[in-house]
């Protein structure tokens, strides 16, 4: 026998009245939505499907309410003209058929129900929206109390129970409606125009790439930069991220595979225009080049930057959404790179695995409204005969090349990668709204640094082709 002791008896009295209350509000918030809705219908014949969309039957939950939720959307499905004498109809069959589960309609309830003043559009959808809400947010929380109840029991690790927390929390974040009205979209393309500042237009250190991809990197952007093993792919993507941050935007840079401090010599490196042999070999730094590396070290560190080696869990796009979030003022993502992350969820098939994280990413540039720069591997095939590589290369699955706006490829000729300064051509496999083309660079590999280069035996410029 469980004894009961003081303190489970106060909380128990003072939670009871709080449950109790939380049921009457929420059986009167579903009552007033129904009212709208049945107010509504008959003056309105989009109405009821509208709300139905936005606050679906299973919302509802209290004895009373739910029954007519689902007269009310059977109605809908069936086709017949909506108004409050179909619809008791429609609940007197039901409960003709299963008197158990459905009520006999209150012919008086529904007639005051029809000529109730909430039946405008506007205060049906304000309804509808809070009470959606509120269920998602009763859904949370018991899916929570879960989490919390099985650890109790278990004793799950406490990586593992935050991580089932973060992962019902992120799913109740998905499923929050958002207003799609032409009205909303139209005003901020306005805004856009406007004002060139309010696009928060990702540019390149490199002009020439910033004219084949019209201007740069735009927000919402997946962008995958692909090469094989030693071209520079992380050297670029650092060039980047320290040019966004030096324009006061906020960036995350997530490497699965160098350290951290092995980046921040890189940035060091590239900042100072100081060898990067002074960090991999400890050559003695004369007073000149340490004062060099000090004003560095100082430039970067008041730069809005975060680097990400490792987390308590095992780095995946999830933990990267987590970490995103926190980053104020979000100008770019970096992540280095795709097949190293671990999947939100393990499927037997790595192919799978690398197309539900490259969506991932794309769903997180889209919620976030910033560019994620992508990192990825290229297949050896791209290596044979010496040709330049190809979108189909991308290694492990096709669906990169699905959820990438732009591809980014990196190709240096085998006579050039034993040289201190190689030209590179980054060739723009596909871009969705500027076509493909090529820009070339030139790979300083003592500062790891990228800057302009001039295309192998031509002059100086950016090859664009318009294949849109």
């Amino acid at each position: 026998m469980v004894t009961q002791t003081h303190e489970t008896r106060i909380m128990g009295q003072s939670m009871a009245p709080r449950r109790v209350l939380a049921s009457e509000a929420r059986g009167q918030l579903e009552r007033d939505t129904l009212t709208a809705m049945i107010a509504g219908m008959s003056a309105d014949n989009f109405l009821l499907g509208d709300l139905l969309d936005i606050c679906p039957a299973e919302c509802f939950v209290t004895p009373f309410a739910q029954p007519i939720a689902e007269a009310l959307d059977i109605l809908r499905k069936s086709g017949a003209k909506q108004n409050m004498v179909t619809l008791a109809v429609q609940m007197r069959e039901r409960w003709a058929l299963d008197r158990d589960r459905w009520i006999q309609p209150d012919l008086v309830w529904l007639s005051e129900t029809a000529g109730s003043p909430w039946g405008l559009r506007s205060s049906a959808e304000a309804f509808a929206r809070k009470l959606v809400n509120e269920h998602r947010r009763a859904e949370l929380h018991a899916s929570l109390l879960q989490v919390a109840a099985e650890a109790d029991v278990y004793g799950v690790d406490v990586c593992e129970v935050a991580e089932r927390a973060r992962k019902v929390a992120d799913e109740a974040l998905e499923g929050q409606p958002t207003s799609n009205g032409m009205s909303h979209i139209l005003e901020r393309i306005r805004e856009k125009l406007d004002s060139p500042q309010a696009l928060r237009r990702v540019e390149t250190p490199w002009g020439n790439l910033n004219r084949v991809l019209r201007g740069g990197l735009l927000p919402g952007e997946l962008v995958v930069l692909a090469a094989r093993p030693g071209l520079g792919k992380t050297a670029m993507a650092v060039n980047v991220a320290l040019d966004v941050a030096e324009r006061g935007m906020g960036v995350l840079f997530v490497s699965c595979e160098m350290s951290e401090e092995s980046l921040a010599c890189r940035m060091i490196s590239q900042v100072g225009r100081i060898d990067g042999r002074f960090f991999r070999e400890g050559l003695a730094a004369t007073g000149q080049i340490r004062a060099s590396i000090d004003i560095a070290m100082e430039h970067i560190g008041a730069l809005p930057m975060s680097i990400v080696e490792r987390s308590t869990v095992p780095m995946c796009p999830r933990e990267v959404r987590r970490l995103a979030r926190g980053v104020g003022n979000l100008g770019l993502v970096v992540v280095d790179y795709l097949q190293l992350l671990h999947p939100d969820e393990r499927n037997t098939s790595r192919e799978r695995e690398v197309a539900e994280m490259s969506r991932s990413f794309k769903q997180l540039a889209m919620d976030l409204q910033v560019p994620v720069l992508l990192l990825s591997q290229l297949n050896r095939s791209s290596e044979e005969g010496q040709r330049e590589p190809r979108v189909s290369d991308l290694r492990e699955s096709g669906a990169i090349e699905q959820d990438a706006d732009i591809i980014l490829l990196l190709h240096t000729r085998s006579i050039d990668r034993s040289q201190a300064t190689p030209q590179v051509k980054c060739i723009v496999g596909k871009s969705r709204s500027t076509g493909t083309g090529a820009a070339w660079l030139r790979f300083r590999k003592e500062f790891s640094l990228f800057e302009e280069g001039t295309p192998w035996n031509e002059p100086a410029r950016a090859a664009v082709t318009n294949d849109l």
